[in-house]
């Protein structure tokens, strides 16, 4: 603990043993059932209890291999243990700031939002300053709108990541309440949707954040959600960032899953 707040991080002995774990499964190449709750509890405990839903979604082979009582060793099960031999040793320590009586200051504020016309929008309030961008995503229209908002989110916290101060909280706004379930889960069931899940929890990673659904009618971020700026017909639904004095920023999508630019109707 220091006067500017709480860090967690997992034990070297805890981390080691899990390792060691994962490490003689994949050696073996074969699981049994005592294995698989014995690594998730593990796995899950050094995850939440300091990065919360981190983690979850390359968990999901596991929960499902609980769920169904099978026990082969797969290709899934090999990629996620791989992948947590990767993440647990570079966790960083986990800060939860002290947030005083003049805790507005300490709070950064993002809102990110989709429209299945035009594309994703987001808008970031912090110290009084404000910043929006507005992306027109064609390739991506084919999505469930769940996903596209899903896909916001991530691009909003990628995009003014380089804008917030080192020592800001985060409260993320999401309006769809589907996006905000995979989000506040920590996974999706399917697979790619599953991996921009887990891509902004490890981008939230270095910092305090809190998810939060709000209402669409006042989600801010639905305004540049509908089109470009300088669009004559959505002047008016600019003025509220133009009197805000909001900067346009040059957006920019997280890496995606080759299988979300599919013509059918996936994810």
């Amino acid at each position: 603990m220091t006067p500017q707040g709480v860090t967690f991080s997992a034990t070297p002995g805890r981390l080691e043993a899990t390792l060691d774990i994962i490490a003689a499964i994949r050696a073996r190449r074969t699981i049994t059932a005592m294995d698989i709750q014995v690594l998730e509890g593990k796995t899950r405990f050094l995850l939440e209890a300091t990065h919360g839903r981190l983690g979850r979604a390359p968990l999901s082979p596991l929960r499902a291999a609980i769920s169904s009582g099978e026990c082969r060793y797969t290709d899934a099960f090999d990629l996620s243990l791989r992948y947590l031999q990767q993440l647990l040793p570079t966790l960083p320590p986990k800060v939860h700031v002290f947030v005083g009586n003049d805790g507005e200051a300490y709070v950064a504020r993002i809102y990110a939002d989709a429209s299945t016309s035009y594309g994703i929008g987001g808008v970031m309030l912090v110290d009084g300053l404000s910043w929006y961008f507005s992306l027109s995503v064609p390739e991506l229209l084919h999505l469930r709108i769940e996903v596209l908002e899903l896909l916001a989110a991530a691009a909003a916290y990628y995009t003014f990541a380089h804008l917030l101060p080192p020592d800001r909280v985060v409260v993320h706004f999401i309006d769809s309440q589907v996006a905000f379930a995979w989000v506040a889960k920590g996974y999706a069931s399917q697979l790619h949707v599953a991996d921009i899940v887990n891509k902004l929890h490890l981008d939230h990673m270095h910092r305090q954040v809190w998810f939060e659904w709000l209402d669409s009618d006042a989600n801010i971020a639905d305004i540049p959600s509908r089109g470009d700026p300088d669009d004559p017909a959505l002047a008016g639904d600019y003025a509220i960032l133009r009197e805000l004095g909001a900067t346009r920023v040059t957006a920019k999508l997280p890496p995606i899953p080759p299988s979300f630019y599919a013509t059918a109707d996936t994810p």
